[in-house]
């Protein structure tokens, strides 16, 4: 009624269909009955197709239509339909295992093997748009689960921009192991999208999955499920590492983009986003928290850990000797990284960032001493090995916040 002919259905109250329908006509009010004569026929006409290819669907049950999908080429390289069903049972069960959400395995592998069933039926080869609706519905009248039903119908959210994210964690596994699966495999064909061309929708799926993890809360990191993935489609060695540098720029950036349209600091975007790891949700709440924090105003700290950044240029061996101290800087920066400590773990697991830069401020004082008054690169090896060893340290415990020299 709304895609093909344009009219506007009607809803009762509770938001329930009625057995009436809107039109506009542009001209004036000659013959109005001749009009809505000919709307009613048409409309008719479509809903009696729609009730001829559901009646006819019936007759098999939604498992039968696996079967078609294996007819049914998903992409050149990528196999069928009826292959991609069969990626997703293992992608869903790995997802639900990483996250630790304790959902039922065998209730996923359901989901997904019946997840593109409804795309071999009548009514969706003729009605695309009811892809996922039509599954659900199918799945229902078969008596499958409501919960694998749901998920069926959930995979393919948000199929616009705004749309409604899956509302159960069924549905937003068997949702981001299908986009997850769709991206990873066409990055591996070579099929990038390049500035407005992305004929396969790749942006928006990918979009898709960053607003799925954020809103569920999910602490995934996308380099495990790239790797997953592109195992299962045989791509290892020097190709999959290329595709995966590729894939993780491309999510890095999309996830820079929705990061921006939130009215985010570009300092802090770009301080959060240079981990190591792709985690979407742990970045959204990290660059939260410094923007609760005001971390852009602590510049005396954000100097302080700046200048033991470049002293140490990316060596991460935190292995302090304190036998090997010369001085009392040392001594007594070595102290204050133990006293530290104490506090910053609890703090950065609740992202109370507000703390963390006022336990942190603790520090700069002394920071600065040893950084004023002792000569790293002293002419002991092991003594120059071991302050940069201190320095190390010293950094560490600022590092979960990001590549903070982001923030000058």
């Amino acid at each position: 009624m709304k895609d093909h002919q344009r009219y506007f259905p009607m809803r009762d109250g509770e938001g329930k269909l009625m057995n009436l329908f809107l039109t506009v006509r542009n001209g004036n009010d000659y013959h109005l009955e001749t009009v809505q004569h000919g709307n009613e026929r048409v409309l008719r006409a479509r809903l009696d197709d729609a009730k001829f290819f559901f009646e006819e669907d019936k007759k098999h049950k939604l498992v039968d239509y696996t079967e078609k999908l294996k007819k049914i080429v998903f992409q050149d390289g990528l196999g069928t339909l009826h292959d991609k069903a069969q990626r997703l049972a293992q992608i869903t069960v790995f997802l639900n295992q990483k996250l630790d959400l304790g959902l039922d395995d065998a209730k996923l592998q359901r989901a997904s093997e019946l997840a593109k069933a409804d795309l071999a039926t009548q009514m969706v080869m003729e009605f695309t748009e009811l892809q996922g609706v039509m599954g659900k519905e199918y799945a229902l009248i078969d008596g499958e689960d409501e919960g694998v039903a749901e998920a069926i119908n959930e995979q393919y959210q948000p199929r616009f921009a705004g749309d409604e994210l899956p509302a159960t964690d069924m549905g937003r596994i068997l949702g981001i192991a299908d986009k997850f699966d769709t991206i990873t495999g066409m990055f591996s064909r070579g099929f990038i999208p390049t500035g407005s061309q992305d004929p396969f929708a790749l942006r928006r799926q990918t979009i898709g999955i960053l607003n799925i993890v954020m809103d569920a809360g999910w602490n995934i990191n996308c380099h495990e499920v790239f790797a997953f993935i592109l195992n299962l489609l045989g791509v290892t060695g020097e190709d999959a590492a290329s595709v995966m540098g590729q894939l993780d720029d491309y999510f890095t950036l999309r996830l820079k983009n929705i990061f921006q349209d939130k009215g985010m600091d570009y300092h802090i975007i770009d301080c959060v986003l240079s981990s190591d790891t792709l985690n979407a949700n742990e970045a959204a709440r990290r660059a939260q928290a410094l923007i609760d924090a005001d971390i852009m105003s602590k510049t005396d700290l954000l100097q302080a850990f700046t200048r033991v950044s470049n002293m140490i240029k990316g060596a991460d061996d935190t292995d302090v000797d304190p036998d090997l101290f010369e001085t009392d800087e040392e001594r007594a920066l070595y102290s204050a990284c133990q006293a530290m400590q104490v506090n910053l773990s609890q703090q950065y697991a609740v992202y109370d960032y507000q703390s963390v830069a006022n336990t942190l401020s603790e520090g700069i004082a002394v920071i600065n001493e040893f950084l004023d008054n002792v000569l790293v690169m002293h002419k002991d090896e092991a003594v120059k090995e071991n302050r940069l060893h201190l320095l190390a340290l010293t950094y560490s415990l600022i590092q979960p916040l990001g590549d903070i020299k982001k923030l000058s």
